[in-house]
């Protein structure tokens, strides 16, 4: 069933679980951390949360997700066409 699935995809998921779990026993274990600790006047919650939850890591792990196995792509076709897998033209 995962066999095909690229080792990359089980990297990002724990990068994205890990950190969403620690932030939520984070929030569970101090209290009133979730409202009363703030950055600038607005709660903490919407940096961590919605600024890098949401933009940061997701689009982290997406180019994560498109980049290496792209990369991997190319390197076997190198290697399959004879060559050493490394590119020497400009792109």
């Amino acid at each position: 069933m995962f066999r095909g699935i690229h080792p990359v995809f089980w990297v990002g998921l724990a990068i994205i679980y890990g950190l969403t779990f620690m932030f939520m026993i984070i929030e569970m274990t101090t209290p009133g951390f979730t409202y009363n600790v703030k950055i600038g006047g607005a709660p903490a919650i919407m940096f961590y949360l919605c600024i890098f939850m949401n933009l940061i890591v997701n689009i982290f792990v997406a180019w994560m997700w498109y980049y290496f196995p792209e990369r991997d792509s190319k390197r076997k076709a190198g290697q399959s066409a004879g060559g050493n897998g490394v590119s020497t033209s400009g792109s």
